[in-house]
This record gives structure tokens, C-alpha cells and sequence, in this order.
């Protein structure tokens, strides 16, 4: 995927520009995946669904 994908706008502040996706920038929700994975397939496997797409405003945030 390249980075002229993630072009977005925040609905929160406003910011245009670049989003990195949430799960693949990011060690805190790999964390959350990896500990729910352990704990029980189902778990962790509804997280990953959930959270695969989301993008994360660099300025406030906000996952999209």
C-alpha cells in the first residue's frame, strides 16, 4: 500500500495530509493483538477485524 492511499482528512481538527494505518505504525494496539490472541483466538481475532483499516490522525489522534 503506498502512502498516497492514506491521504485523509481529520473529521475532528481538520488536518490534511498524510494517516498512518493504526495497526501497522503503531506497538500499542500489536500489543492489545497479541495479548487477546493468547488469551483466546476468538478475542483477539474480532480485535484485528475491528481495528485492520483504522487510521490514526497524526495531529489529535483521532482513528478513523
Amino acid at each position: 500500500m503506498s502512502r498516497k492511499d492514506t491521504f485523509r482528512k481529520c473529521r475532528a481538527c481538520g488536518y490534511r495530509g498524510y494517516m498512518d494505518k493504526w495497526l501497522e505504525a503503531y506497538i500499542y494496539p500489536k500489543s492489545i493483538a497479541f495479548v487477546l490472541l493468547l488469551s483466546g483466538i476468538i478475542p483477539g481475532l474480532v480485535f484485528l477485524i475491528w481495528s485492520w483499516n483504522k487510521l490514526r490522525c497524526p495531529d489529535c489522534g483521532l482513528l478513523k
